[in-house]
């Protein structure tokens, strides 16, 4: 198994609050602005059993929206440029914006709970449940 690497965290200027954000299991070679209101978001439609449908280059996708726990944040972290990401520090990220929900969406399924990001959710509710301490009177009464 090969060595963990550390990854370090940088914020510039203030974080953009994402107000949606889409989890597409494709790459896209495209690194400039798209107008992804007209083209995809306004084409979402509902399916009769509550999936999210559209189509993203005459293909189907089925999604569902994932809100994280209150008391956690998401954030979007990109590669650095030419500024960070050098030499020792290669591994260092910067942080763009942060989230709160967000889209994810599969090819070919429709969402279910065996879907990785349902499955983080309640990994995340357990974990959660896990580190709450324990008051000394709760011990005594289990």
């Amino acid at each position: 198994m090969a060595p963990a690497k550390a990854v370090r965290f940088e914020v510039g200027e203030p974080l953009t609050k994402l107000k949606s954000l889409h989890y597409i299991p494709a790459k896209i070679e495209w690194n400039q602005e798209a107008n992804v209101d007209t083209r995809f978001t306004n084409l979402i439609n509902t399916t009769e059993d509550g999936a999210l449908q559209v189509e993203l280059r005459g293909r189907p996708l089925y999604g569902d929206k994932i809100e994280l726990p209150s008391n956690f944040h998401g954030f979007v972290a990109s590669k650095g440029g030419p500024s960070i990401g050098t030499g020792k520090d290669k591994g260092i990220r910067r942080l763009t914006a942060e989230f709160s929900d967000y889209t994810y969406w599969n090819w070919d399924r429709k969402p279910s709970k065996m879907d990785t990001h349902v499955k983080l959710q309640d990994w995340l509710e357990l974990s959660q449940i896990l580190h709450t301490p324990i008051e000394p009177e709760e011990k005594m009464e289990n």
